[in-house]
């Protein structure tokens, strides 16, 4: 097996490692073993547990970007709510289809244990940095409300994703199409009018 095919697939058993167990109850033996590679194999591409963990959260936030991706041709095209409209179903889309990566987040949560936010801190920062970009250009554009806070508002999305996250895809086997549109539906109709000016709604959700 080549060294990327290897380590990709490493990997992927450590995802499952850290889905079923959580990350302190995981250990680098239950990776070895059902990724069926040698103890000193697995040292060739991580140092320890942490950067085995951090290194599949740092694979699954570029998965995630992937999944949200909107090219510039329809970028141009977007107003600015569905623009809004399609990062919220796609994310919702990735963590319904990715069930591991959607338990080891919400196994580990943000912010609460000071190891657990040391190693998921890089992810967090990234994954915000992306989300205040999209509030930043959509400042720029004009059509948020005025006393926007972004950080907040950042945060905000972030934790409410994870919110249905918890309810809406975990305690389910799988979500439908309709169901992942009127979740979305939902989610959009509570939170647009909390950041984007009223003439920009009354424009883009008649």
């Amino acid at each position: 097996m080549k060294a990327e095919l290897r380590r990709q697939h490493i990997l992927d058993c450590a995802k499952q490692v850290f889905a079923e167990k959580g990350y302190y109850e995981a250990y680098v033996e239950d990776v070895i073993k059902i990724a069926h590679i040698g103890k000193g194999t697995i040292y060739e591409y991580f140092r320890n547990k942490e950067d085995l963990f951090l290194s599949l959260l740092i694979r699954s936030l570029e998965e995630w970007k992937r999944s949200v991706n909107i090219s510039h041709t329809d970028i141009v095209t977007l107003d600015p709510v569905s623009y809004f409209r399609y990062r919220i179903k796609r994310s919702i889309e990735f963590l319904n289809n990715d069930r591991q990566l959607t338990s080891i987040l919400l196994k580990t949560g943000f912010g609460f244990n000071p190891h657990i936010q040391k190693l998921i801190g890089e992810f967090e920062k990234n994954l915000r940095k992306h989300i205040i970009h999209d509030l930043r250009l959509a400042q720029h554009l004009n059509v948020l409300q005025d006393d926007i806070d972004i950080n907040v508002t950042a945060s905000i999305l972030i934790g409410g994703i994870l919110m249905i996250a918890y309810q809406n895809i975990l305690s389910v086997p799988r979500m439908s199409s309709e169901e992942i549109e009127d979740l979305t539906k939902k989610y959009i109709t509570t939170f647009i009018s909390g950041i984007f000016k009223r003439s920009v709604i009354e424009k883009y959700t008649k």
